[in-house]
């Protein structure tokens, strides 16, 4: 089960959902997670209104997401830079990086 702890709220802690298997902090303000069905969610801060589900099946593991751009390995182990209208697939190499960079940039 995922919770959150509110230092500032009259309920400290709250129960945010269940059959959770893998928590990633991806950036500090967002947050993603994977359930048991094998379907990734976001959450912004703590923001219970802002859970999500990930328009995207084949995330191996998330790396960043800010709300509009994911960056993620996926399960044929290609890097995948994927934004709000396109996504491209890029190879493991040295050669990505700056391809990386640009996309984030």
């Amino acid at each position: 089960m995922l919770y959150i702890i509110d230092e500032y709220s009259e309920e400290i802690t709250k129960k945010l959902d269940e059959s959770v298997l893998e928590v990633y902090s991806t950036n500090g303000l967002y947050y993603l997670y994977k359930k048991a069905d094998n379907k990734y969610y976001s959450i912004y801060a703590n923001y219970v209104d802002s859970i999500k589900e990930l328009a995207f099946s084949n995330i191996k593991t998330p790396y960043f997401y800010d709300g509009k751009r994911l960056v993620y390995l996926n399960t044929n182990n290609k890097l995948v830079l994927a934004g709000e209208t396109d996504k491209k697939e890029l190879d493991l190499s040295a050669n990505s990086i700056k391809k990386i960079y640009d996309f984030l940039q």
